[in-house]
């Protein structure tokens, strides 16, 4: 062997181990990207959980279980807790359908935010506060909230302790 024949399969070696590290860089970049957008979702969840955390104040308790039950008079206290809510929803509504059109998150992460936005708006008083709160908002956020309450409609007045009364006693036919 000469040479210039080891150097040939000393060229063609180096060709193969340049080809398997770039295979190799396209593996890791490919789990990077997975690892990011599990991240992304896992950002979304979070900014739900906690906003479900501020739900648990026995204060938005009272005032969203009034609100539900179809109360149409809450007091300022009520309305700011509302208010805090809606807007922790709006802007994890925002970030997460942005996510969505760069790509970075799935259909079902916007669909569990969305459903979110969904039944705080069903509510008569949630969008009555969205009436007062709006003007602090920027003008395409507006039409997007304005757009979900044009497609939601508003939900009847319940009582959740007859609703759970009901579904607990045993039925008086059976």
């Amino acid at each position: 062997m000469t040479l210039a024949d080891l150097a040939a399969i000393g060229g063609f070696i180096s060709s193969l181990a340049v080809l398997a590290s770039l295979a190799l860089v396209l593996r890791q970049m490919h789990q990077t990207d997975r690892n990011q957008r599990a991240l992304i979702i896992q950002g979304a969840m979070a900014r739900d959980t906690a906003i479900v955390g501020m739900l648990q104040q026995p204060e938005f308790v009272s005032a969203w279980s009034r609100a539900i039950a179809g109360e149409t008079t809450p007091t300022t206290i009520d309305t700011l807790h509302m208010s805090v809510v809606l807007r922790g929803l709006v802007g994890s509504l925002q970030e997460t359908l942005l996510q969505k059109k760069q790509g970075l998150i799935d259909q079902v992460t916007v669909d569990y935010v969305e459903l979110g936005v969904h039944t705080f708006l069903a509510q008569p008083t949630m969008r009555a506060i969205w009436t007062v709160v709006q003007q602090a908002y920027p003008r395409d956020t507006v039409a997007l909230v304005d757009s979900i309450i044009a497609k939601v409609p508003l939900a009847a007045p319940v009582d959740l302790a007859t609703v759970m009364k009901g579904l607990l006693e045993p039925d008086a036919v059976g």
